[in-house]
């Protein structure tokens, strides 16, 4: 997403859109009359801090609504946002007039919602601006973990030293260097985004183990620890925006393997958003197929897209996860064996599908 220009209102048609709401964020799908002149399908904005509505209530929860009027100002230096709208589903016609003020917009306006999956990575990542600063003057931290297994990791972190001791504010690059007792065997550079190492070795079904490292904000990378073989895969994302194309895809923080199902947990979050819980086929782990389903939608709570949710166990039918209401929830295996079945009609790649 990207700061909101007042563009993005004035010169695009809202007015007879879907429109649906939640907590600090509103988003939906333009009218026929502005995708046929603009291409634009999709809009969403997410306010800061969250707003609160003239009644002192914070933004309510609306879904699928009839868009009437939309319209953002700014004065003495905040955005005023008035929102208009019409619940007429189920033979109702509910009315809802939001107004609020909030400090920061961050926008999208998608010409489509589909995502590409092009595997984009390169031997030149991260960039060469960030592997200049790979020089001794340049080292801020060596930081040691241990993964199991007798092998344990360093991140030596290399940037700027602004002389605050917080070295996540400043650094550019790390190197990677994985030792198996004692004796190093991989090495890898990672960008600044990740300077903690996904912690979970993969104990795999078909009896190889497997290390997840990152090269990128995006994406996953895996290592067969005894043969040394390793994938490297980093999604184009969604080129999404009308203004420029940026690669936007799910953030994998910490992962998570069944080696029954062979079906992989990706904890994490698509960027500045809550956390998430995805769910991939791992069958394959040296050309896994990167389609993910998301738990968000299967969690029966009262909950909106901006609740976290978070990943406790695999059970032998199940898989639980935690809500942001402090219940477990648990989604069936074979529910989740149907969901990627459905993500596959959606989005079919041929080299996965033949």
């Amino acid at each position: 997403m990207r700061n909101f220009e007042f563009d993005d209102i004035e010169e695009h048609i809202y007015h007879d859109g879907i429109v649906s709401t939640a907590k600090c964020a509103v988003w939906g799908e333009f009218p026929e009359e502005e995708t046929e002149l603009s291409g634009l399908r999709y809009f969403d904005m997410v306010f800061s801090p969250r707003p609160e509505c003239d009644d002192g209530s914070y933004l309510p929860k609306l879904e699928d609504c009839s868009l009437l009027d939309f319209s953002i100002t700014k004065s003495d230096g905040r955005y005023e946002v008035t929102l208009n709208c019409i619940d007429d589903g189920r033979g109702r016609n509910d009315f809802s007039h939001l107004h609020f003020f909030c400090d920061e917009i961050s926008v999208m306006l998608s010409r489509y919602e589909d995502f590409s999956y092009k595997n984009i990575f390169s031997d030149d990542m991260p960039s060469a601006e960030e592997r200049a600063y790979l020089k001794d003057e340049c080292h801020l931290s060596s930081e040691e973990y241990v993964l199991g297994d007798g092998i344990t990791v360093i991140y030596d972190i290399y940037g700027e030293d602004d002389g605050s001791h917080y070295i996540y504010s400043t650094a550019k690059i790390a190197r990677c260097s994985y030792f198996k007792d004692g004796i190093k065997f991989f090495e890898h550079l990672c960008d600044r985004h990740h300077l903690r190492p996904a912690k979970e070795l993969i104990h795999h079904a078909n009896g190889h183990s497997y290390l997840p490292y990152h090269v990128d904000l995006y994406g996953l990378s895996i290592l067969e620890i005894d043969t040394g073989r390793h994938y490297d895969y980093v999604p184009e994302g969604m080129e999404h925006d009308f203004r420029f194309s940026a690669g936007e895809s799910f953030i994998v923080t910490d992962v998570h393997y069944d080696p029954e199902s062979s079906l992989l947990v990706c904890g994490g979050c698509y960027w500045a958003c809550p956390d998430e819980v995805m769910v991939m086929d791992f069958s394959e782990p040296l050309h896994y197929d990167p389609r993910m389903v998301k738990l968000h939608d299967e969690i029966p709570m009262d909950y909106d897209e901006y609740d976290d949710i978070e990943f406790l166990r695999w059970e032998k039918d199940s898989l639980i996860v935690k809500g942001e209401d402090g219940n477990e929830y648990a989604v069936t295996k074979k529910r989740l064996r149907e969901m990627l079945s459905e993500k596959r009609k959606e989005y079919s790649l041929e080299e996965f599908d033949k």
